[in-house]
């Protein structure tokens, strides 16, 4: 027997994908699905408020699926009182006796082999999508639509990330935006200790010294743990001194200097040039969000990350430590897409999606759309196997996809892989 799951047979059934016209139970008596009724995605019968005609019989309460007739006393659902409104019980292979009086049905003989077949492909499947070899079988009207729930989905997942820690903030949009912000500013090597950095160091603080820039930097760095050493240079040794007095008097505790990540990097990467660059940015707008809200446009948008790292670093990748050649200590237009992508645009969206204002969710909508899209080895992957990705919507969605997806084996659940087995 091929290996069947209960996610099959939830497929199957949902679906029907199988002669409606011919099924009988196992005692003979004809059956029609009337309703399939819905999912049950947690503890309980598989399907809740289904329908089916036994016989004479109109039927109406829940169904439970398994891949063996035994695996109902397997489970204990004689004892469970969960399970005293199953009205039928469907299983890939009748093996034992009915149990319990609960008509069963056996889809064994009955679900196409080429579906079966296809879907077991899927799961020996060693390619990058399980899928793939008959990925165009699902047409680009499916495609769009499922890559736009993908889009909301992943949009829906970040925003219940940020609703946890603006409950933290206790309703704070501005100091959530900068913790936020924070974490993006580490582009994923050093998310962790840039997040830990701006929970040391509240925006409140920074925000008592918006008018300078060297108390800032000074408080940035110092919090990084990256101010611990003996220095001879003006710039390192102003900024240690300025710390010192300003830990003093706000009892700061700095991250360990060990945390952050130089190793393999690009110097513009390193994390001195981001912290540099991040500290010009919350002295530049200590409202920073505020300004993204009232922003009419992407350009004006994106003009509020047009900041740079202090001179010294033009020649410097670390404090005392002179860089081979000079280099651009400014925020590239690709960190500040990235940045829009992870912060400003979920934020946006969150903002809108809690405060009812459905223009402010739009807004995030097109932004996304007129952003270029990520270019990494997942998007490079979908781009192989044909899909666009001309936007930042789409790349968003296409990574939405393999993530929760295809690296899951959510073939069942996803709209392309649900296309391409009903077409077989």
């Amino acid at each position: 027997m091929k290996l069947i799951n209960e996610d099959f047979l939830w497929f199957a059934w949902k679906y029907k994908v199988f002669p409606v016209n011919t099924l009988y139970t196992t005692d003979g008596s004809p059956v029609e699905i009337i309703q399939t009724g819905a999912l049950n995605t947690n503890s309980g019968p598989d399907f809740t408020n289904s329908q089916v005609k036994i016989g004479d019989t109109h039927w109406a309460g829940n169904v439970e699926m398994h891949c063996k007739t035994s695996d109902w006393n397997l489970h204990g659902h004689s004892s469970d009182p969960a399970y005293k409104n199953v009205i039928l019980h469907v299983v890939y292979e009748h093996d034992g006796e009915i149990i319990d009086n609960i008509p069963v049905l056996e889809l064994k003989g009955f679900v196409p082999e080429n579906i079966i077949g296809t879907y077991q492909n899927w799961k020996d499947n060693k390619t990058w999508v399980p899928c793939a070899p008959q990925i165009h079988l699902a047409g680009e009207f499916t495609r769009n639509i499922w890559l736009t729930r993908m889009l909301t989905d992943r949009l829906e997942t970040k925003s219940l990330y940020i609703q946890k820690i603006l409950e933290k903030n206790k309703n704070d949009w501005s100091e959530t935006f900068y913790q936020l912000l924070a974490r993006n500013f580490g582009f994923k090597v050093n998310s962790g200790p840039f997040e830990r950095l701006a929970t040391t160091i509240p925006l409140k603080t920074l925000a008592r010294h918006k008018n300078n820039h060297s108390q800032i930097e000074a408080m940035i760095f110092g919090q990084a743990g990256l101010l611990e050493g003996e220095y001879t240079e003006y710039y390192p040794v102003a900024l240690q001194r300025e710390y010192n007095f300003l830990a003093g008097k706000y009892s700061l505790q700095p991250l360990e200097q060990q945390e952050w990540k130089f190793l393999r990097m690009h110097p513009r990467n390193f994390p001195t040039y981001r912290l540099s660059q991040f500290a010009s940015l919350i002295f530049k707008s200590s409202h920073l969000f505020s300004h993204i809200l009232e922003a009419k446009t992407l350009k004006e948008a994106i003009g509020l990350f047009d900041v740079s790292a202090s001179d010294y670093w033009i020649s410097h990748y670390n404090f005392e430590k002179e860089s081979a050649k000079k280099v651009k200590p400014k925020l590239g237009k690709a960190s500040i897409d990235i940045i829009l992508i992870n912060t400003a645009i979920p934020m946006l969206f969150t903002y809108g999606k809690l405060r009812e204002l459905p223009d402010m969710q739009a807004k995030a909508l097109d932004w996304l759309e007129q952003l270029k899209p990520e270019k990494n080895n997942i998007t490079r992957g979908w781009e192989n196997l044909g899909f666009e990705n001309k936007s930042a919507y789409q790349s968003q969605a296409l990574i939405q996809l393999k993530n929760e997806f295809c690296s899951n084996f959510k073939c069942l659940e996803c709209g392309i892989g649900v296309s391409i087995l009903r077409k077989n």
